[in-house]
């Protein structure tokens, strides 16, 4: 049951039959739950989107969509998305996880920028890099053009150039 000690994404999504598609899915109370400041329900998260990615159920510009619903109304944090996005990258899902960000950056660079951002597009340059990802994203080019040497202006430069 969600929000239980004993729920587990992971479990849900490896279960036979129709898998869950969305963030919501994974995470219950529309991703929004007190278990989620807790590593290990994060890394359940993380699972469940591996193993729905593995099955091509995973529909990543919805998760994208939904995240940028959370963040933008501060119902998560961006370093916790960041940290678990990281985690899904780093077992090689690169191509995923640039799916999921090719849909929130355009969204989180937009006025005011969303905290975090620039750890999200750090991120983003590396699962470009790694799975050759080509083609503009304007709020990217238009962040990457501002002066300064904030970690966005930083960050959206190296994401313009790898995109390039």
């Amino acid at each position: 049951m969600p929000g239980s000690t004993s729920w587990r994404p992971a479990s849900t999504a490896a279960a036979s039959g129709t898998a869950p598609r969305t963030w919501t899915s994974i995470c219950p109370c529309g991703g929004r739950w007190p278990g989620y400041d807790q590593q290990r329900e994060r890394d359940a998260a993380v699972d469940a989107l591996l193993v729905l990615a593995a099955r091509g159920q995973l529909d990543t510009g919805l998760l994208g969509r939904q995240l940028v619903v959370m963040l933008r109304g501060r119902w998560i944090e961006a370093n916790r998305v960041t940290g678990s996005l990281r985690t899904a990258a780093d077992t090689g899902a690169y191509a995923t996880v640039w799916s999921v960000l090719e849909t929130v950056l355009p969204h989180l660079l937009r006025d005011p920028v969303v905290r975090g951002a620039g750890a999200l597009l750090a991120l983003g340059v590396d699962c470009a890099s790694r799975c050759a990802a080509k083609g503009e994203i304007p709020e990217v080019t238009t962040a990457a053009g501002r002066t300064g040497s904030s970690q966005v202006v930083k960050n959206a430069r190296l994401l313009r150039e790898v995109l390039g």
